[in-house]
């Protein structure tokens, strides 16, 4: 299966290859850097993806690909920056999975999701939910037993309303019918040591942010928002396994540009960044990252994606 996968993607870059190539010398783009406005702190897994493809695409367009951190306010101040660029394929911008939630919990977000058009889905890594572990909560039905017992009183770390931190949690307390209190953080790593610590009952993970800490025994994890098991989490089930097919959630980095941006622009932009994919050493380095390569392989299905998680955001945080 991997080995399919690999080819299938190998076949797609090679098109991609001659199609971008054609694209640019239509538009003579580029003629200067690009920049990539990634619209969190330096060091994190957003940022780490923004310089690895900037690397590779860079070298195939012939012009070197800036990164730029611009973070702040939970990420809306990059967000907004990248929203009101000029469309001319010189300012994109990485999104997460809040890219499309936060105007739907923000009244003051001065973004919409209109104001952008998909490139490239670069990445993606699973979640899972994660406690001390000196925990009572053994189970994820322990858990739910308290909550349901004491509403409000079990609290979780976030990075703020939509985010990733806070998401597939809204989505296990609806569908358990249960109230978790949230406890903001500047970022997820401040709330590790917390958690660890039994001051926070839990918090959503990732293999980078959490595998090491469960496998040294300081974190537990209860159950995985996947359609299945994760290979270095075989013993820890699904939240479908166990009765809540709803809390199904993944963290994904996408490729952004303005709205406006001239169609055969986006086109050599998706092209190049789809190729660099058949590159074995980028899916290695995107592995020490607990990143994968997703399923997609055009902007039209990238752009269909980003429609259906919206909706998806709209109808969870109107609840």
């Amino acid at each position: 299966m991997q080995r399919r996968a690999f080819i299938n993607r190998m076949t797609v870059a090679l098109g991609g290859t001659m199609l971008g190539s054609s694209a640019l010398a239509k538009t003579g783009y580029p003629e200067k850097p690009i920049r990539i406005i990634v619209p969190t702190s330096p060091g994190g897994a957003t940022d780490a993806v923004a310089r690895l493809f900037a690397e590779q695409v860079g070298k195939k367009l012939g012009n070197s690909i800036v990164v730029e951190n611009i973070p702040g306010a939970a990420t809306l101040l990059g967000v907004r920056q990248a929203a009101s660029a000029k469309p001319d394929g010189y300012t994109l911008s990485i999104m997460a999975n809040s890219f499309t939630a936060i105007p739907h919990v923000d009244k003051n977000a001065r973004y919409k999701t209109s104001d952008f058009k998909g490139v490239s889905y670069l990445a993606r890594s699973k979640m899972f939910l994660v406690v001390p572990a000196q925990s009572p909560y053994r189970t994820l039905k322990d858990l739910i037993d308290a909550a349901s017992k004491a509403p409000g009183k079990l609290s979780y770390a976030t990075v703020g309303v939509g985010t990733s931190s806070h998401v597939p949690l809204e989505m296990l307390s609806q569908e358990a019918k249960i109230e978790l209190m949230p406890i903001p953080y500047k970022g997820i790593t401040n709330a590790i040591p917390d958690v660890i610590a039994g001051r926070i009952d839990m918090m959503m993970g990732t293999g980078a942010s959490t595998n090491a800490l469960i496998e040294s025994g300081k974190l537990r994890a209860l159950a995985v928002a996947n359609d299945q098991r994760l290979s270095f989490l075989p013993n820890v089930p699904t939240f479908a396994e166990l009765g809540f097919k709803d809390v199904m959630y993944e963290l994904y980095l996408g490729l952004m540009a303005p709205a406006r941006t001239p169609e055969p622009i986006l086109q050599a932009l998706s092209q190049a960044f789809e190729s660099v994919k058949a590159d074995r050493a980028l899916t290695e380095r995107l592995a020490l990252l607990d990143q994968e390569l997703p399923d997609m392989h055009s902007s039209e299905q990238f752009n269909k994606f980003l429609q259906q998680d919206e909706q998806r955001m709209r109808t969870l945080l109107s609840k």
